[in-house]
């Protein structure tokens, strides 16, 4: 196998290419624009709230052989999710409910959809070399927050 076909990775009839997404790495939190806004949204607590809004996580990916796992790691604790792309999962929210997830790729970017009981919402990735952006949005919400490669 080229070392072009083995960039390009298909699940569940889902097509990314690795070297483009540039997913993969240990990411660190510069910015977070109106998260505060998104957890008030999602229903969390005034509390739980104001230390979500202060820490700035670390997230770390990997990509193997179609497993995603997003480690998200911050001063109060620290998460871990695994899926392929397509497949539901369950994850634990940043107030620590479960909810069901769905990670698909969607114009180059990583989609997670979330659903706890009635609520939903969404995490939209996007990756750059040196960057990755995410857009978090419940109930017409949408906070922005900018990671920087580590």
């Amino acid at each position: 196998m080229t070392a072009e076909a083995d960039a390009t990775r298909t699940d569940k009839n889902m097509t990314y290419d690795s070297t483009s997404l540039s997913a993969t790495g240990r990411w660190g939190m510069v910015s977070s624009e109106n998260y505060g806004q998104f957890l008030l949204a999602m229903g969390v607590g005034m509390i739980q709230r104001n230390l979500l809004e202060k820490q700035k996580p670390t997230i770390i990916i990997q990509i193997n052989d179609g497993v995603w796992t997003i480690q998200t790691e911050t001063a109060l604790k620290s998460t871990e999710s695994r899926f392929k792309l397509g497949e539901e999962y369950y994850e634990e929210t940043e107030d620590g409910r479960k909810a069901l997830c769905v990670g698909t790729i969607e114009d180059d970017k990583l989609v997670i959809a979330r659903r706890f009981g009635d609520e939903t919402s969404t995490i939209t990735s996007e990756f750059h070399p040196e960057e990755m952006k995410q857009v978090y949005t419940a109930k017409g919400i949408t906070s922005t927050r900018i990671f920087k490669r580590l």
